[in-house]
């Protein structure tokens, strides 16, 4: 189970941190946050299958893209 939250404008991060305590019972095992700009992303984990390679945010090779999805990636 995850959960994720998001935030565009320049409040800055305390909302996201908010948001992320709200939903803290959806993944107690790894949380994370984005920043870039005015986009903010938030991101909590329960693993159900300990996978270190599956922790998010992930971002392509030249960190040009970043994704925060609830899923697992195969392959």
């Amino acid at each position: 189970m995850c959960g994720i939250v998001g935030d565009f404008s320049s409040r800055g991060t305390y909302v996201l941190d908010e948001a992320m305590e709200k939903i803290a019972s959806r993944g107690s095992d790894d949380k994370k946050i984005y920043i870039s700009g005015n986009l903010c992303l938030g991101h909590t984990c329960l693993l159900v299958i300990e996978k270190k390679s599956g922790m998010q945010s992930m971002s392509s090779s030249g960190e040009h893209y970043t994704i925060i999805f609830n899923g697992e990636v195969y392959n």
